[in-house]
């Protein structure tokens, strides 16, 4: 089983448009929350994180979907979106077309 949340982008160093992607993977015993972050159409560095369960409310699957949601959200609060064409938007060379004049 996996869980998997919309790919999120945003701005980084030199308005260059950053994509960030998380999922979750139920591994019977454990689950692993897996995201993904890089500058668009470039390689993406992944990171992994373990869940174990620890008592007998939670288990492991439902705590790591919490913990990708909690993450996700945060992102988009720090101005990340779903839609690259918001972030297009924001960046200031892609959206100025100034024309200078000299007399």
């Amino acid at each position: 089983m996996s869980y998997i949340l919309d790919t999120l982008y945003g701005i980084g160093l030199k308005n260059k448009i950053k994509e960030w992607n998380i999922n979750v993977i139920d591994k019977n015993s454990y689950s692993l929350v897996v995201y993904y972050y890089g500058y668009l159409n470039s390689s993406k560095v992944e990171c992994t994180k373990i869940i174990y369960s620890h008592d007998t409310h939670n288990n492991h699957y439902q705590m790591a979907v919490l913990y990708a949601q909690q993450k996700w959200k945060d992102k988009v609060e720090n101005g990340y979106n779903t839609n690259i064409e918001i972030i297009k938007n924001k960046i200031p060379m892609l959206n100025s077309k100034k024309t200078v004049l000299f007399y």
